[in-house]
């Protein structure tokens, strides 16, 4: 078990590490620049990245040994404070903090009792739906108003329902991986789907409703465009907006991670 749930958090901690070097993604931090970030650099997310692979660890150990959500609720916030505490307080990962160590529970439980990979999503669903619903949100936080004024999906309430954004993005990863080629071409437009589709909350808070707009508009765009050449130069061009404006879709990069990590362990159940 204890060999599994390493090979479980290295996966988790390379699918963090990919996401952080898709450039352009708009806005974001990479090996490449800060993006809309002054408080924020390559290796600020290094840190955070390595701070995390003991809760990734602890969370498939904890599932393995049918721990309930109150213990898996509970590494999720202490793995928090460990981020914080190796990013001096400035929250990188606490979006893929929750993603990943749910998925990394039904990954865990999945395996257990050999359950088919199919029926990962539905596993999610069964393991989390009713625990999230008792789950109490601060309903005066910034994403939360947001998504109340808006009628938005919050992160919750999507893993209530299995992340089938995640799932449709990883059909999209192989269809965009026979398509461009490259590893890294790919990742960048599956990305473009992710905004194009996500309630990012971190868009609204930045730059209004328009923010959101904004994104999905040139993210549909993009998407439209069959070479390489103009995605990347339209990709980078909207980096640039992007910064300008002071836009950051954090939520899409957490999304983005989660389908690497969930297309890294498929190769589980073979």
């Amino acid at each position: 078990m204890q060999q599994f749930a390493a090979k479980l958090a290295k996966f988790a901690a390379d699918a963090l590490s990919e996401e952080l070097i898709t450039y352009p993604k708009p806005g974001l931090v990479s090996h490449i620049d800060n993006g809309s970030h002054s408080d924020m650099n390559y290796q600020l997310f290094i840190n955070s990245i390595n701070s995390l692979s003991g809760y990734f660890y602890e969370i498939a150990i904890a599932a393995y040994n049918d721990m309930g959500f109150t213990v898996l609720e509970q590494l999720g916030i202490n793995a928090e404070q460990t981020m914080l505490a190796a990013t001096k307080n400035i929250n990188t990962h606490r979006g893929s903090i929750f993603i990943l160590g749910l998925l990394i529970a039904a990954i865990t439980h999945s395996l257990k009792y050999q359950l088919p990979y199919v029926q990962l999503q539905d596993t999610i669903i069964s393991l989390f739906a009713m625990p999230l619903s008792e789950h109490q949100i601060n309903s005066q936080s910034h994403g939360s108003i947001i998504r109340e004024k808006y009628q938005l999906e919050s992160i919750i309430e999507s893993a209530q329902k299995g992340f089938p954004l995640l799932f449709a993005g990883l059909s999209r990863l192989q269809e965009y991986r026979l398509h461009h080629g490259r590893e890294s071409k790919a990742r960048l437009v599956l990305f473009f789907y992710i905004m194009q589709h996500l309630d990012d909350t971190n868009l609204i808070y930045r730059g209004g409703i328009e923010g959101l707009q904004f994104a999905r508009k040139h993210a549909q765009n993009i998407l439209m465009m069959k070479h390489w050449d103009d995605i990347y130069n339209n990709a980078l061009d909207l980096h640039k907006q992007f910064i300008q404006l002071n836009l950051s879709p954090g939520g899409c990069a957490d999304m983005l991670a989660a389908v690497l990590f969930i297309d890294k362990v498929k190769q589980l159940w073979v």
